[in-house]
């Protein structure tokens, strides 16, 4: 019987970020040290210290404290990350709930590039290069914070000293997901694929790469995903109309629409969609669950909540508008994600900052709110009011 606290990531996956190798994406990394792997290969990082610390805690079924993001989700009966890759790893991939751990990683989490053509609101330019402009301009106002990932996150595309110690992982993995950026703009992206089918290893990978939705199938790399034991593309999308899209992520919507249906023809590539839900769009959820429940059917859909930067977190959200979304949300599938809006306390000065920043991006952007997401600035002028 599964331990109720158990997590099967930090015995079987390595997560590979620029300049961190954690157990997981979404683990706090307030006390985690990014620079532990730092002249160190990544078969010494898996068998370290600080990641032998996350497994003891796991092994002794408690809760360990980074992992605040799936503990608090769970507290509010709202689905956690934790338990969807416990679902993947023990019961889709059959692997066991064990407390020991191979020399090598079964699951390598990796991202690649920080190449985009994207430039989210609710992302920063470590992940892509999108908010390159963006982070200039915060700069030149004195911004401290974006002087300094200018000089830590410049342009950065494929490491081949990266990937050649990542290689040597792949002998023993049976789950290998790619992560950017946009990840289908990597031109390595194929030639790595290939290598991994000449070897036969692809028999044994089940493949995920995660896309924005700009980028359409080819024949060359429509060829190489299905040759995988098993392959699955998963959607960003955190809006579902072209306006509300454009404002939230840059991209246009009818394209990622039309390219959803191209790859929609290969039977052997299972399409998946992950919503980033935040202020932005936390009030549209029912739009947004309906669309992608009619798209994808309702059993290939996963959620992030955004926690990084916490002023786009919905739980900073006042409480009357709290209230209102929940008043107003009438999606079945929706009901479940409600119980999150209150995991935490309305913070002013968080939610000032949310302000600011979009009032700065609208300018910047010349993407007034008012006219992309209206009914979003109505709910928020209407707070104002009613706190005023």
């Amino acid at each position: 019987m599964q331990r109720k606290n158990y997590c099967a990531l930090p015995f079987y996956n390595l997560n590979i970020d620029s300049d961190s190798m954690r157990p997981c994406c979404i683990i706090d990394q307030t006390e985690w040290d990014p620079f532990e792997s730092k002249g160190r290969t990544l078969k010494d990082v898996w068998r370290s210290t600080q990641f032998e610390q996350v497994r003891e805690s796991f092994r002794k079924d408690e809760q360990y404290p980074r992992c605040n993001i799936c503990w608090k989700a769970e507290q509010t009966g709202v689905p956690s990350a934790r338990q969807g890759y416990n679902s993947q790893l023990l019961d889709t991939l059959g692997l066991p709930e064990t407390d020991s751990v191979d020399d090598l990683p079964k699951m390598i989490q990796w991202t690649v590039s920080n190449t985009c053509n994207f430039a989210c609101r609710t992302c920063s330019l470590e992940y892509s290069t999108g908010w390159l402009r963006e982070t200039r301009l915060l700069a030149d106002e004195n911004d401290r914070d974006a002087k300094e990932r200018l000089q830590q996150h410049t342009k950065r595309r494929w490491d081949h000293e990266r990937y050649g110690d990542v290689e040597k992982l792949f002998a023993n993995c049976v789950w290998l997901e790619i992560m950017g950026g946009e990840t289908l703009l990597t031109d390595e992206l194929v030639p790595m694929l290939q290598k991994l089918i000449t070897k036969g290893l692809s028999k044994q990978i089940t493949l995920v790469i995660t896309t924005n939705g700009s980028v359409g199938p080819t024949d060359e790399i429509a060829r190489v995903l299905t040759q995988f034991k098993a392959m699955r593309l998963t959607f960003s999308i955190d809006a579902v109309t072209p306006d509300a899209f454009k404002y939230i992520r840059t991209g246009d919507f009818d394209q990622v629409s039309a390219n959803i249906t191209a790859w929609q023809h290969f039977d052997n590539i299972r399409l998946y969609v992950n919503p980033t839900i935040s202020i932005l769009n936390m009030w549209c959820l029912d739009d947004i669950l309906k669309w992608t429940n009619k798209t994808f059917g309702i059993g290939n859909i996963g959620h992030n909540w955004v926690t990084d930067p916490s002023y786009y977190a919905v739980p900073i959200m006042p409480d009357a508008m709290k209230q209102h979304i929940q008043d107003n949300s009438t999606y079945f599938h929706t009901q479940k994600f409600l119980p999150y809006m209150w995991s935490g306390k309305h913070n002013p000065g968080a939610w000032q900052e949310f302000l600011r920043r979009q009032k700065w991006l609208d300018e910047s952007r010349q993407q007034p709110m008012k006219k992309y997401l209206p009914e979003l600035y109505d709910l928020i002028n209407k707070q104002k009011e009613t706190t005023a």
